[in-house]
């Protein structure tokens, strides 16, 4: 699972730049994993995981329960279209 961009990213852009590589490095990975012949790992992007109503992060980083539950709902779905 891709790390989140919160509003904090936003006005950070140093932030911002921090973890467009760390899924950039996470993606590398998880390639290399799979070109290696591991099964049954799966990748999830975190596109349109949270909303931007600036409603879901009490900081800009941490969520509120009510984005909590939007991403419980978004993970549930991001795994049950796995076909796990």
């Amino acid at each position: 699972m891709e790390n989140i961009f919160g509003t904090s990213s936003v006005l950070n852009k140093k932030m911002e730049i921090e973890l467009r590589e760390i899924n950039l490095a996470l993606k590398t990975e998880y390639q290399k994993i799979i070109s290696e012949g591991y099964t049954n790992i799966f990748y999830v992007k975190s596109k349109n995981a949270t909303y931007n109503d600036n409603e879901g992060m009490v900081d800009g980083v941490h969520f509120t329960y009510l984005d909590f539950t939007r991403y419980l709902d978004f993970l549930m779905i991001s795994l049950l279209n796995l076909d796990l």
